[in-house]
Order: structure tokens, then C-alpha cells, then sequence
């Protein structure tokens, strides 16, 4: 019964790839932004930060501020709340 639902609502998101709503929805969603957040990056070499989760670009990657100031995009990691 779950399966035709969920296949229903991904081509109902796909068909809308470009819309604006898409990115929007997903940050309504991201119960992330404005927390601190631990970024687990998916390559061997690079290891985790810390910072604060402060947007959605219009690409969809998630803007995290780290303790620098940078403001570094994620678009492929593991990310979960940091403990502080």
C-alpha cells in the first residue's frame, strides 16, 4: 500500500526539479537550520566540522557557517546535530 504512495509523491517532486517550491519545501522541512551541526564528509581524507546550519542554497546544499566564518556547502555528507 506504501509503495504506489511514495512513487506517486517522487514523480510529483521530480516533474518539479526546477520549480522554486521544491527548494522551499526542503527547507520547511530541514529541522537543521539555525542548530549546530556536525558534517560528516564522505572522503577519507577530509574529517568532520562543526558549525551553524544557516540556509539552503538554491541548489538545494546546505550553507553551514563553521568557526572561521566560512560558510561551506554540503551537498554529499552525513550531517547530524551537534552536541554542545
Amino acid at each position: 500500500d506504501l509503495l504506489p504512495v511514495l512513487l506517486e509523491r517522487l514523480d510529483h517532486w521530480r516533474a518539479r526539479v526546477n520549480d522554486p517550491a521544491l527548494i522551499s519545501a526542503w527547507r520547511s522541512a530541514l529541522g537543521t537550520l539555525g542548530r549546530n551541526v556536525t558534517v560528516y564528509p564522505q572522503t577519507e581524507d577530509a574529517p568532520p566540522y562543526s558549525g551553524l546550519a544557516e540556509s539552503v542554497d538554491n541548489d538545494g546544499a546546505l550553507c553551514v557557517r563553521v568557526e572561521s566564518g566560512e560558510l561551506r556547502r554540503v551537498l554529499a555528507a552525513d550531517v547530524g546535530l551537534a552536541e554542545r
